[in-house]
């Protein structure tokens, strides 16, 4: 990306969409202040820690102000979208270290940004400050979607015009993800702190520097069952899509409930072209007063919503 203050990349066409909780993505934006947005660009410099709205929904490794007008240094903002086996693969060895329960996923596409020793605005009047290195690939194999943080060096958390004084204090940097709706949001620890200058050296996969998520699902939690139901709420199916082609186990949580004296459940699959119904067999899984169900996706004669029962 050109040096740029506040600037953006011409949206970037995906050759998979990328699921992002409960919607496709078919391009995104690179935003120099540390963001990937999927509806458009976002020149915002100044980092927001409440809900954003729709059009900025975005994966954020860094949202801060971000000044590459002066890449004396070498910063920059590389990005790219890889399709190339190798980095597949890694990205899948990623996935699996903190997802082992998809062992034998096969990702699609990879796409990788790297903001390389960036600093702070205003480069202009001091081009010598701090810098930050880090990266984020996000990933999918069409249905299934993660994305991967990388922290290599960070040594500044705030831009001139948030408050900031040598690159600290005023309104610091936040990292996290947001889906637009209000609801599927998260912000890594320290987001909006001094404390996120430590992101380097804190994990969720105990990996210093390494931060991994699946953001395909309608809860960013594994999905599991919970005490906190409401009547009239409904139960949750990730990944909430498949292709016709099927072959995709999904998992059915919702409210707690107990097994008694069985281990045979069967899930029903309302398929318009196969009346009356498709029945397959599910998996239960987790103990006997907090369980999930397991369902294998057969080969589909329709497409659209379908209706899902467990019997």
């Amino acid at each position: 990306m050109v040096g740029s203050d506040d600037g953006s990349t011409a949206a970037q066409h995906l050759t998979i969409p990328f699921p992002f909780f409960d919607k496709l993505y078919p391009k995104l934006w690179i935003n120099v202040n540390g963001a990937i947005s999927f509806f458009t660009t976002i020149a915002d410099f100044t980092p927001t820690c409440a809900p954003v709205a729709q059009a900025y929904s975005m994966i954020s490794p860094f949202w801060a102000d971000i000044d590459t007008r002066r890449p004396i240094y070498g910063d920059s903002v590389y990005f790219g979208e890889s399709l190339a086996a190798e980095d597949l693969k890694q990205a899948e060895a990623e996935v699996l270290m903190a997802f082992p329960n998809l062992y034998g996923i096969k990702l699609k596409s990879v796409f990788i940004v790297t903001w390389f020793n960036v600093t702070f605005y205003d480069a202009v009047n001091h081009p010598g400050e701090k810098r930050n290195t880090f990266q984020t690939a996000i990933a999918t194999d069409g249905i299934h979607s993660f994305t991967i943080f990388y922290y290599n060096k960070i040594t500044w958390t705030t831009g001139d015009q948030s408050n900031g004084t040598h690159g600290l204090g005023g309104k610091p940097a936040q990292a996290g993800f947001d889906a637009g709706d209000g609801k599927n949001r998260l912000m890594l620890d320290g987001s909006c702190t001094n404390e996120i200058l430590t992101i380097q050296s804190r994990s969720n996969v105990n990996s210093p520097g390494k931060w991994i998520f699946r953001v395909d699902s309608v809860d960013i939690e594994t999905a599991g069952c919970t005490t906190n139901f409401v009547p009239g709420d409904f139960l949750k199916i990730s990944p909430s899509f498949v292709t016709i082609l099927g072959q995709v186990a999904i998992e059915v949580s919702g409210p707690c409930f107990k097994v008694v004296n069985t281990t045979v459940i069967n899930c029903r699959i309302y398929d318009p072209a196969q009346p009356p119904f498709i029945t397959v067999k599910g998996k239960i899984v987790g103990s006997q007063d907090s369980v999930k169900v397991i369902c294998g996706i057969p080969y589909l004669f329709s497409v659209g919503r379908m209706k899902l029962e467990l019997i």
